[in-house]
């Protein structure tokens, strides 16, 4: 058993409490929880939502004040296949979570009443495999129509996740802190210079991922990506979020290694790259997995030329075979 997971003694455990799988718990929705995608590439779904007050400040990444060496705390359960390219929660990332009313607007009051206001986003394999990795999420802002309420939460950080248990709350699941190693002089510098090239190679593969989806036609996966911020653009937008002055402050670094992975890491890479403890470590994954990806864009770039030399322009299966390559 890797050490990313959890023994599948866990698994076990999930099913004497809750009856049946924790993939059938999600879809039978015992937990009135649906999950929306990313708000930085749905920009429609924020709007409805309220914005977080005024001075509104988060922590990155750090254990909140006043915890003890483990918490308790409502966790939010889904399931995310490794291969999902944007599911899969990452610190910085902004998500609508759907509650249905009937059970919603108790459940916030449950939501209410934990410490700092936070609570734990739970990842799951479509098999029912619970991630050792696990998240704290802090609401940012509600809103609720005749049918449900719509909960706009910000990812602040990640956990260990130690066990599940059924508390009077509902499913709770007990956590320690996880939290990077202060940097050293000469990694900091490092991790600098790294930052610079994700910048450049980020725009490089947006410019390749861009020129395929125009080729092949895929005119909902071109807007939603044409939507979506460059990381310089997605880092200036969360400072004001997490207290972070500027480029100087070492968190700044923390945060590019995380906000990175939007959208251009998969699932398992995502996790991979969060299990880490080390900065540098983390932009360095992400470094080479930027530059794998130019790659596999260069190979698909590659069957797009060859598909423009086939009278038609290829067969629909052949287009679709391109589009899995982006």
């Amino acid at each position: 058993m890797s050490s990313s997971r959890l023994p599948l003694l866990l698994s076990s455990l999930l099913s004497l409490l809750f009856c049946h799988p924790i993939h059938a718990f999600l879809v039978h929705s015992t937990m009135p929880f649906r999950r929306r995608p990313p708000l930085a590439h749905s920009s429609a779904s924020s709007s409805a939502l309220s914005a977080p007050a005024s001075g509104t400040r988060m922590t990155l990444t750090e254990w909140p004040e006043g915890w003890g060496e483990s918490e308790e705390m409502l966790a939010i359960p889904f399931a995310v296949d490794d291969s999902d390219r944007d599911a899969s929660p990452f610190v910085g990332q902004e998500t609508v979570y759907t509650l249905w009313t009937s059970e919603g607007e108790e459940y916030l009051k449950k939501i209410a009443r934990m410490p700092e206001g936070l609570l734990g986003v739970l990842v799951t394999k479509p098999t029912g495999e619970v991630l050792k990795l696990a998240f704290l999420a802090k609401i940012i802002g509600t809103h609720t129509t005749e049918d449900h309420v719509d909960v706009k939460a910000l990812i602040v950080g990640r956990v260990e996740l130690v066990t599940l248990q059924q508390s009077a709350m509902g499913m709770a699941m007990v956590v320690k802190p996880m939290a990077d190693e202060p940097p050293e002089a000469a990694a900091l510098e490092r991790s600098r210079l790294i930052v610079e090239d994700l910048f450049g190679l980020e725009e490089r593969v947006r410019e390749a991922e861009v020129k395929l989806l125009e080729t092949i036609g895929d005119k909902q996966r071109l807007e939603r990506l044409q939507k979506m911020p460059l990381l310089p653009d997605r880092v200036r937008d969360r400072l004001d979020v997490f207290g972070i002055a500027g480029p100087e402050d070492p968190k700044y670094i923390t945060l590019v290694s995380f906000l990175a992975m939007d959208h251009h890491l998969n699932a398992f890479e995502k996790n991979t790259a969060q299990l880490q403890t080390n900065t540098d470590t983390r932009l360095r994954y992400a470094q080479q997995k930027y530059k794998m990806r130019l790659e596999e864009l260069g190979e698909a770039e590659r069957v797009e030329g060859q598909l423009k030399l086939v009278e038609g322009g290829g067969s629909d299966e052949e287009k679709e075979a391109l589009s899995r390559l982006i």
